[in-house]
């Protein structure tokens, strides 16, 4: 096994999969076009290898600074940046189809106060900076806390009992 991972880190291990499914054009158009634009900064091992934190206050003029890691698909990351617009909140996801549904979620919401970073490094960030930020674990698998899960709940049962529901 080789010493650097695929993506040049130090290897480090990592059970499962970086990529699933074929991405979608539009999936592949918003990875082109806005990860980059959506990035927290230089956080890579190519374009910081001597582990330079991030200058937050910059990046987020000041607002407190949320960090969800294992966003999924991102419906609630999107959520919490539409109902707090004062908050600054990076996601961070290992996994691309991920990323590539955010970004999609990121298009249609409009929010401004949200970056993301597909990446693993940021456990080890915020370990650094244990004093300053204020850590909320979820539960793996935690649908009461997803406000999505509740209209999917809706819609389902809708469906599944020969309604429709019109919006």
């Amino acid at each position: 096994m080789s010493s650097k991972h695929p993506s040049g880190a130090p290897w480090r291990n990592f059970y499962g999969r970086f990529k699933g499914k074929t991405l979608r054009p539009a999936q592949e158009t918003y990875l082109e076009e806005d990860l980059a634009a959506l990035s927290p900064g230089a956080v890579g091992w190519d374009e910081n290898p001597d582990r330079n934190p991030l200058d937050l206050n910059a990046l987020f003029g000041g607002r407190d600074l949320w960090v969800e890691i294992g966003f999924g698909g991102g419906e609630h990351l999107v959520h919490q940046a539409e109902r707090n617009p004062g908050v600054g909140i990076i996601g961070a996801e290992p996994f691309i189809n991920g990323v590539a549904m955010l970004l999609g979620k990121i298009r249609k919401a409009k929010v401004d106060n949200l970056r993301v970073h597909h990446a693993k490094v940021v456990k080890a960030w915020l370990a650094e900076h244990k004093d300053e930020i204020e850590v909320f674990y979820l539960p793996s698998y935690s649908p009461e806390l997803n406000p999505d899960e509740y209209m999917n709940c809706d819609l389902k049962a809708g469906v599944h009992g020969g309604l429709f529901a019109c919006w």
